[in-house]
């Protein structure tokens, strides 16, 4: 009884491994290779994290984030809303908050994005395009100002030198000519000499 103890323990390790080698050989044959996705495929890609409108075959629509799909098309909705088809003449659509919602696929009629994602999504571009504009049109007149005042800044500089060189001009030809009718029509010979009593 011993002996054939020792021989199924002895036989185990060995059949282990090898069934982990099948194991290891067979995976690897039948890993399959990474294939592009279907358009079906990169359609549903595309609709992740979008709002999105399920109408339901008894009449329900639900609106909510597409978070997923599987193979029986169930679906995941974050966010989603229910919204009851229009029993009532008022035209208010009544809204009920569920949350995150799995959808079973065999009660879906139709799926498509939300209107109001995509009228969201033209607004907000709308939105984005008349910002740049006004940022374009603001950096526009900033340099626009920027070039007028340094032309202020230059015109005020001559201005300013024109002053000083009139300014530095004008006192000096009026003493001279003091100088000229009080000397008798010396001039300016007259001025530059040291008045009498001053050495």
């Amino acid at each position: 009884s011993s002996a054939s103890a020792v021989t199924a323990t002895s036989r185990s390790p060995s059949r282990a491994s090898q069934i982990n080698r099948q194991h290891d050989s067979t995976s690897e044959e039948t890993t399959p290779l990474e294939k592009k996705d279907s358009p079906g495929r990169a359609k549903l890609r595309s609709w992740l994290h979008s709002l999105m409108s399920v109408v339901l075959s008894d009449g329900r629509t639900l609106v909510g984030t597409f978070m997923c799909t599987d193979r029986d098309t169930n679906i995941i909705l974050s966010s989603c809303t229910e919204h009851l088809p229009h029993s009532h003449t008022d035209g208010e659509e009544e809204a009920r908050m569920l949350g995150l919602a799995m959808v079973p696929g065999r009660h879906v009629i139709s799926l498509s994005v939300d209107e109001r994602t995509v009228n969201q999504r033209h607004h907000q571009l709308q939105q984005q395009g008349q910002q740049q504009e006004q940022q374009l049109q603001g950096q526009q007149l900033q340099q626009q100002l920027q070039v007028q005042g340094q032309q202020l800044q230059q015109q005020l500089q001559q201005q300013q030198q024109q002053e000083e060189q009139s300014a530095g001009q004008a006192p000096y030809i009026a003493i001279g000519t003091q100088v000229g009718v009080a000397a008798g029509g010396g001039g300016m010979a007259q001025a530059l000499e040291p008045p009498a009593g001053y050495t």
